[in-house]
């Protein structure tokens, strides 16, 4: 009890000293608390959470391959993955037991006509040369239209797209419609991308606006009409199917450009598929894996990635000059209060 009486009495001597002495150590262990349940956070959506994901995975061209394109010369398709090469890598993955579901999207430019007109582009080419101003883009489902190249979209009027029936439904953006004065139920016609006098009549099933942000070269940035977004007409793949526009031995810009998406059950079963589809003699000179899924995720934690960046430097800034500077006031208030005894005892001495 003498040493807590004393020790009680030493605090209230200078009040405004243990006063700061209390707030200091205080703001310290709140600041503390803050960054570390931060770093937490982050470690939990980098790790458990992360590795709980469902990952897509697609097998695309690469960005060096890409780069080279040109809308208007139509050898690039040769850079498209055929139905031959998937089946390939799907069995090679099946062999080492490893399973998988999957969707599919695929597409290829189509022509304009009287009663479907696109925004012009920049560049005014012949569509005997791209293969038309537009671009018909078909989903085997719905999980296949949510990581669509061109972004994502929502229907406005009418219906979404009946992926189950055969249908002849399609949906045109808000600015191709006001463009061509159309509805919903209205009719329209599309031409084959190398034979101008095949055609294709479908039925307006709705009209979208994209929710996303425009990738580059997808906007009004496009150098031809078919690769601005707002040209991409939408159906299911039944009705692409059906309209004979994924057959084998079609040439130029008739074949399609087919994108396989794989789902795999988590991360670890996806670094496996890129293994196993990478051992299977993958020209990676060509082409590129990746999880659209994944990445998705990745952007979606960043700002917590970058706030847990923060939170390390934070806490060690605070520990260090918390540290020093509580440490210096506790040294004061040892030293500074017995400043007469000390001195004393040197004279005495």
């Amino acid at each position: 009890m003498f040493v807590l009486k004393n020790a009680w009495a030493a605090l209230g001597r200078v009040k405004w000293r243990t006063a700061l002495t209390a707030l200091l150590a205080l703001l310290v262990s709140f600041s503390a608390a803050v960054d570390l349940a931060v770093l937490r956070a982050d470690d939990k959506a980098n790790n458990e959470t992360y590795q709980s994901q469902k990952a897509s995975a697609v097998i695309r061209p690469s960005a060096k391959v890409t780069a080279k394109r040109d809308g208007a010369d139509s050898n690039y398709t040769a850079n498209y993955m055929t139905w031959d090469m998937y089946t390939k890598y799907a069995e090679a993955v099946q062999k080492n037991n490893l399973t998988f579901e999957y969707t599919l999207a695929t597409s290829v430019p189509v022509r304009a006509s009287k009663s479907l007109q696109a925004i012009a582009a920049k560049s005014d080419t012949s569509e005997d040369k791209t293969g038309g101003n537009l671009t018909l883009q078909a989903f085997y489902t719905n999980d296949a239209a949510k990581i669509n190249d061109y972004g994502t979209f929502k229907v406005v009027k009418g219906k979404q797209l009946n992926y189950k029936t055969a249908n002849d439904g399609v949906l045109v953006s808000q600015a191709v419609a006001k463009k061509n004065n159309l509805k919903v139920g209205d009719k329209v016609t599309v031409g084959n991308p190398t034979k101008a006098s095949e055609t294709y009549k479908f039925t307006v099933r709705g009209i979208y606006e994209y929710t996303g942000e425009t990738p580059a070269g997808y906007g009004s940035d496009a150098k031809y009409a078919k690769d601005n977004r707002e040209n991409v007409v939408y159906t299911s793949y039944i009705n692409f199917a059906q309209s004979g526009l994924d057959v084998a031995g079609t040439k130029g810009w008739a074949i399609p450009n087919l994108n396989i998406i794989f789902t795999l059950t988590d991360p670890a079963t996806y670094n496996k598929f890129v293994r196993l589809v990478t051992k299977a003699k993958l020209d990676t000179s060509k082409f590129t894996i990746s999880s659209p899924s994944l990445d998705a995720y990745k952007k979606r934690i960043a700002p917590l990635d970058a706030a847990a960046k923060a939170a390390r430097t934070a806490l060690l800034a605070t520990l260090i000059v918390g540290g020093l500077a509580l440490l210096a006031l506790v040294l004061w208030a040892a030293i500074g209060g017995r400043r007469d005894e000390i001195g004393m005892a040197m004279v005495s001495g």
